[in-house]
């Protein structure tokens, strides 16, 4: 994990669901990520529509070029579109591995969202999650 103090690469990625994805397989995908996160010193989140994925991914640079390799080979994805990437001196999700909301509220940390979008927020971390739920709005 990159230590106290350190900067942190964080990149965001928007992708299109390459056909539908059933509650299982999006669990098991999670699941997954979250795992190889925790090991390999990462932390984000995602959001799902039914339809798109709007992830950020945080932790050091290799490590996230690993992950994003592995995305842009995975068949579920398509259309993978990295939307910001920038060195960041403190990680807006240091406590999830991958934090996910689904947006029809079926699933995930909504509660958590809802915490991260209150006023004593970093605004930085508030905009991230306002610009996440934006894209995820606009038509496809």
């Amino acid at each position: 994990m990159v230590g106290r103090g350190m900067e942190v690469y964080s990149l965001t990625y928007s992708s299109k669901a390459a056909g539908p994805l059933e509650d299982g397989a999006i669990e098991r995908m999670l699941y997954g990520a979250q795992v190889n996160n925790a090991l390999d010193g990462i932390t984000g989140f995602l959001m799902y529509d039914g339809r798109s994925f709007v992830q950020v991914l945080e932790g050091t640079q290799p490590a996230i070029e690993d992950v994003m390799e592995r995305i842009t080979g995975d068949p579920r994805h398509c259309d993978v579109v990295v939307t910001d990437q920038r060195t960041i001196k403190q990680r807006a999700f240091p406590d999830w591995t991958m934090g996910f909301l689904r947006l029809d509220g079926t699933t995930g940390n909504a509660e958590a969202v809802e915490r991260a979008l209150r006023r004593d927020t970093p605004a930085p971390v508030r905009d991230l999650l306002m610009t996440m739920s934006a894209m995820m709005k606009q038509p496809s």
